[in-house]
């Protein structure tokens, strides 16, 4: 193609041109892409997809009470009660620990002693040279040479994790959720709390340990020895074109620790400060009983949104579905001009190419330069 030719191209101009092609297949072919098109807009984007009406978030509160009794049977033999005060050491609004095993190591007070854990060895009060911070505790000079371990000013007796006492009945223990939610974009309030009054309903706003675990395909006893971390989510998808009331939340409970992890399940410590007065004397001393509790933990949060009516998505959503019928055309031409039989007719009498004046005059002033 010479320069004239290409410069001609570029000056040209395209329309369109309508062409009837009497064949009644691709006729049928073009109606019924067009058909195809109209059901996806109609029935999915518009029906499934609600593209008729607007979508807001939400904005809310959770708080959660806790009921109920625990036990142990400790190495007395001896039933000791727990009740939700004892079995939930960290309260919350959102979220809810509760004490499924526990290892306690009681009367502490500040002395010296070695570590049963991490023996720290020696064979002289050099080797224990200090302050330093070693294990529980600080090495501060003193080497017992008959044990060969580091003497540590600690809180004594250290903590030995290998007793540990499992609580019992915990699964039946009950966790009342309540939530309060608001859709700005509509000004409707929705809670979980039925009647006027409010009443409890269980797996609704009032749920046992037994059922958040089995919500999250798990059971008490796989959880009991090293705890767990769960999240319970709450959802409200609301249609505000129906009855407010409709507009219910449904709970879904997921665990999110996993057994490969370097510290499985959920621990942690706390500790209860106290003043007393040791056998055999007159001061007074400050002790502690070191717990280290697991348990499962349970985080509440809170998703969804809410949807009305209203005239701007829907007419959005019926003008990208105009648009899209544009395909029909394109998809049949495509057919056309390259599938059938009859295609370099087809092509012949779509495409017509009208002369110009301007690439003989073009051409010859380009000869005569």
């Amino acid at each position: 193609m010479g320069i004239a030719d290409r410069v001609s191209n570029l000056l040209s101009y395209q329309t369109f041109k309508i062409v009837q092609i009497r064949n009644w297949k691709l006729g049928v072919i073009h109606y019924a892409t067009q058909l195809l098109i109209l059901g996806f807009v109609i029935g999915f984007i518009i029906i499934y997809k609600k593209g008729y009406q607007s979508q807001g978030g939400l904005v809310g509160n959770v708080s959660i009470k806790l009921k109920g009794t625990a036990w142990i049977i400790d190495n007395n033999n001896e039933t000791q009660v727990w009740d939700e005060y004892d079995l939930s050491p960290m309260p919350s609004t959102d979220t809810f620990f509760l004490t499924s095993n526990v290892h306690t190591t009681p009367r502490q007070s500040r002395g010296t002693c070695m570590d049963p854990e991490n023996n720290i060895t020696c064979t002289q009060d050099s080797d224990c040279a200090g302050p330093k911070s070693a294990g529980e505790g600080i090495m501060n000079g003193i080497c017992n040479t008959t044990a060969k371990q580091c003497v540590l000013k600690a809180w004594c007796p250290m903590e030995n994790e290998n007793e540990n006492s499992g609580i019992q009945g915990l699964d039946q223990m009950t966790a009342f959720i309540k939530v309060q939610v608001y859709f700005p974009n509509y000004g409707i309030y929705r809670n979980n709390v039925n009647g006027s009054a409010g009443q409890l309903t269980n797996n609704y706003n009032l749920f046992t340990v037994e059922k958040l675990l089995s919500m999250a395909n798990t059971n008490y006893q796989e959880i009991q020895k090293n705890g767990g971390i769960f999240v319970v989510n709450v959802d409200f998808q609301c249609d505000f074109d129906h009855d407010a009331n409709l507009c219910v939340p449904t709970f879904e409970v997921l665990r999110i620790d996993t057994a490969t992890q370097l510290s499985v399940g959920y621990n942690f410590r706390y500790a209860h400060y106290y003043w007393s007065v040791p056998n055999g004397t007159t001061t007074e001393v400050q002790f502690r009983d070191l717990y280290k509790v697991y348990g499962p933990r349970f985080l509440v949060s809170l998703s969804g949104f809410g949807r009305k009516f209203d005239p701007l998505p829907l007419f959005l959503s019926i003008g990208s579905g105009l648009g899209l019928l544009g395909l029909a055309s394109v998809f049949t031409d495509f057919i056309t001009l390259y599938l059938v039989p009859q295609k370099k007719r087809y092509a012949e009498v779509k495409y017509e190419q009208t002369g110009d004046d301007f690439l003989p005059l073009l051409r010859s002033h380009m000869e005569t330069s």
